[in-house]
């Protein structure tokens, strides 16, 4: 809500839980703790 507030463009994925998407390699290399809500900066970096 602060992005489109703020006018910050951004692209919303979902990962499903159910199918343990969280888990997957891919992921686990953007948040290692497996959180689901997580923000990648311009820069590459991820935060939970």
């Amino acid at each position: 809500m602060v992005m489109a507030e703020g006018g910050i463009d951004y692209e919303r994925r979902e990962v499903d839980i159910i199918k343990k998407e969280h888990r997957l390699p891919e992921f686990l290399a953007i948040s290692p703790p497996g959180f689901v809500r997580v923000m990648i900066t311009p820069s590459g970096e991820g935060a939970a």
